[in-house]
């Protein structure tokens, strides 16, 4: 369904030079292509969403991640079939000390 839409003044001429630029066919191009951008860059964009202690937590997860990374303490994944073999060898190894260290915990060892 096509709708009519007016926009102010100092957009027309901006609208216009890019129709004369011929990046699009008319205005209506123009407007649907800054619409698509509108809708892409906040469905990027999930903290618009977020609650303000979502946010801080989110802020705080950041700044303990940076530090890891700043400690050296990260993975660089390697996508092929044998990196993500051993991405999944390590996972499982730490599981395992995990799980054996929370026996050891409740068993006082």
């Amino acid at each position: 369904m096509a709708q009519r839409v007016t926009i102010p003044d100092e957009w027309v001429e901006f609208v216009e030079q890019h129709v004369r630029d011929g990046g699009y066919v008319d205005s209506s191009e123009v407007v649907t292509a800054a619409l698509a951008a509108l809708a892409l860059r906040e469905a990027e964009d999930p903290v618009d969403d977020m609650t303000p202690e979502e946010v801080d937590e989110l802020r705080r997860d950041i700044a303990l991640a940076e530090a890891e990374i700043a400690r050296g303490e990260y993975y660089t994944f390697d996508p092929s079939p044998a990196g993500e073999e051993a991405f999944l060898k390590d996972v499982r190894r730490e599981g395992r000390e995990i799980a054996r260290q929370r026996a050891a915990d409740r068993t006082g060892g």
